[in-house]
């Protein structure tokens, strides 16, 4: 290796060991919790192969990436690859580009030569990112795995002789709401699946051991995950996440297994039980409250109101000295009309780039005019504040609910003791 690939090595090292904690950080502000499972087989040395589910988009690869300490290559779509300046930055940061059918580029990809480099890489004993789906959708499913992964596991194993310790690493991601500021999310690593394990099939037949270890990889991430393919299950399921939601507010990961073990005999409920969800959550819809204020129907909202009151100007403060970064976020996804799946990763990198290029003006202008120790106390108040800021807007919805639900008890307290009961009898049903 000649000396200035290896500086441009050692930079690119550098870079991806400085951005590393950055990204952690922001994606922790992001989601309010974020578990992690079986962490440990993240750090485990030697070739891997990670695969995730791929609901939220940019964001999938990085909220892996922050819990290893090895560091990533990720495998891209060529559209990121199309201009000259995308061309250049993703195949210099750790990015190998693949083209799929569905991809309407300028400029080709020879998959072959990407799938030869990928293999080199891993003969190497590195670590590739892949999001077999080959795309992301909204939806709680797994879509259907292209096979690329597995061919290039085995054929990288068998150019090793089957000399290797390489492995896949299944990891599901799971999301209370992937693209909403402050919502939960849950990182489910696996078991590793050995690709030695697949020598005497794949030298049998290559075609059938690529199909069978894609399969095996697919049902690992169906397990890590909540699949829910069916519309009316999956409607169903997010209503009784809601109320589980409300009820383990600290426990996301026991909501998503109670959401799993309802899901594997939810056929065989009686029609009654399921109508009686809907007809709760329709009666909720038309009467502007959540379950929560349903559960929280005897907490007085006067004395909340006094919280409301006292915690206003920090909310305000908050507010205001975030809201270029809010409008950063939200206009584009306003004006613009992006995909869905797109949502959380634009407010996210809005979020992350905004405090990257608003804080330090706002901190030069105010130390400034008011000197040094006042601008670092300003500048140290501005997440917290902002973080406030959501969580006050959070409570403060929570609080009109409340006031709704107190005027119900003299205005209609037959509606109210109904939807009471209705809740009570779902979580009787469902064993919630």
């Amino acid at each position: 290796m000649s000396s200035r690939a290896m500086i441009k090595k050692q930079l690119l090292y550098g870079f991806y060991r400085f951005l590393h904690p950055l990204v952690a950080i922001a994606l922790r502000i992001f989601y309010r919790r974020i578990t992690l499972t079986h962490g440990e087989f993240l750090q485990q040395k030697g070739p891997f192969i990670y695969v995730s589910n791929h609901p939220n988009t940019l964001i999938d690869p990085f909220m892996v990436a922050i819990h290893s300490s090895r560091i990533l290559h990720f495998l891209a779509n060529a559209g990121l690859f199309d201009s000259r300046f995308g061309f250049w930055f993703f195949s210099t940061f750790y990015c190998f580009p693949i083209q799929r059918s569905i991809d309407k580029v300028s400029r080709q990809i020879n998959n072959n030569h990407s799938f030869d480099r990928m293999a080199a890489f891993l003969a190497g004993g590195g670590v590739l990112f892949v999001a077999p789906e080959g795309g992301s959708e909204v939806g709680r499913y797994i879509k259907p795995l292209r096979t690329g992964t597995a061919r290039v596991a085995l054929n990288t194993a068998a150019g090793e002789d089957w000399q290797t310790e390489l492995a896949i690493l299944p990891v599901g991601l799971v999301y209370e709401a992937p693209f909403r500021f402050r919502s939960r999310a849950w990182v489910n690593v696996g078991e590793p699946i050995r690709v030695a394990a697949y020598r005497e099939a794949y030298e049998a037949d290559p075609f059938q051991a690529v199909r069978q270890l894609t399969d095996e990889t697919e049902a690992r991430l169906k397990n890590l995950t909540l699949d829910t393919p069916d519309e009316e299950e999956a409607l169903l399921l997010d209503r009784l996440a809601q109320i589980l939601y409300n009820l383990y507010p600290a426990d996301f990961p026991t909501v998503v297994e109670k959401i799993k073990g309802i899901q594997q005999n939810w056929t065989s409920r009686a029609p009654g039980e399921i109508k009686r969800v809907g007809h709760y959550f329709s009666e909720l819809a038309l009467l502007d409250l959540s379950d929560l204020s349903i559960q929280q129907w005897q907490r007085g909202p006067y004395r909340s109101f006094a919280a409301m009151v006292l915690g206003f100007p920090l909310f305000l403060w908050g507010l205001l000295n975030n809201l270029l970064i809010v409008l950063l976020a939200e206009l584009p996804l306003k004006l613009t009309g992006i995909y869905p799946t797109y949502h959380g990763t634009v407010r996210f990198l809005a979020g992350f780039f905004g405090v990257l290029l608003f804080y330090p003006v706002q901190y030069l202008l105010v130390a400034g005019n008011f000197g040094f120790l006042f601008g670092v106390a300003y500048l140290s108040s501005l997440i917290p504040s902002g973080l406030f800021a959501a969580f006050f807007v959070r409570k403060w919805k929570t609080w009109l609910e409340l006031l709704r639900v107190r005027r119900m008890i003299t205005s209609h307290p037959d509606k109210l003791a109904s939807l009471k009961k209705d809740r009570q009898s779902i979580i009787a049903d469902w064993q919630l």
